[in-house]
């Protein structure tokens, strides 16, 4: 259940709208652009009917954030509430990892996606995580390649202190391609296992 409450501000000529959410659930799946303008109209007593094209707007836009960006967007701290198979990819708004060809070497750009992984399992101790490798190609090799980067990542996470038996890893090889760029499909995801 959401809880909107929209504080408006009146400057000259000029409405400011500020708007909180306090959520225990999906959070933009619940957000109506009648519901951002029937808000806005009881805290300024202009008609509804002005707010709903911009209710419409903000209800869309919002819809298309995941819950961890949308928790950022509106400077909330509340936990992002996942259950176990929830790729921590989407969850945790991460970027990904692509490895350069041929390589498990964890590029330097890793080290962001993996921090907020690692912050993941120390606010929530009893989590344990699926490190998927992928690779780009079928090759004879790719089934170790998948899980030699799978487990830099794994290895990584234990350098920053996560206990390895919270961590399993899995190659891919080329089993699971998504659209997109060669680059796309060097990647590790992150899955969650346990709670």
């Amino acid at each position: 259940m959401i809880n909107l409450v929209v504080i408006t501000k009146f400057i000259p000529d000029i409405v400011v709208i500020s708007v909180f959410l306090w959520f225990s659930q999906s959070l933009s799946a619940q957000i109506t652009a009648d519901t951002i303008a029937t808000h806005c109209h009881n805290d300024s007593g202009i008609p509804k009917e002005n707010y709903l094209e911009y209710g419409e707007k903000l209800a869309k836009t919002l819809a298309l954030l995941s819950p961890a960006a949308l928790a950022r967007v509106l400077e909330t701290s509340e936990q992002v509430l996942l259950s176990a198979g929830d790729s921590l990819n989407e969850a945790l708004d991460l970027e990904n990892i692509e490895f350069p060809i041929m390589s498990s070497t964890l590029p330097t750009a890793a080290k962001g996606p993996l921090g907020s992984i690692a912050e993941y399992l120390v606010e929530n101790p009893g989590a344990k995580i699926e490190v998927e490798g992928h690779v780009s190609l079928d090759f004879f090799g790719a089934q170790a390649l998948s899980e030699a980067r799978a487990n830099a990542a794994k290895d990584y996470l234990i350098s920053l202190g996560i206990d390895e038996s919270r961590i399993e890893t899995v190659g891919k090889g080329f089993t699971e391609p998504i659209e997109g760029s060669m680059k796309e499909n060097q990647r590790i995801e992150f899955l969650l296992k346990e709670l």
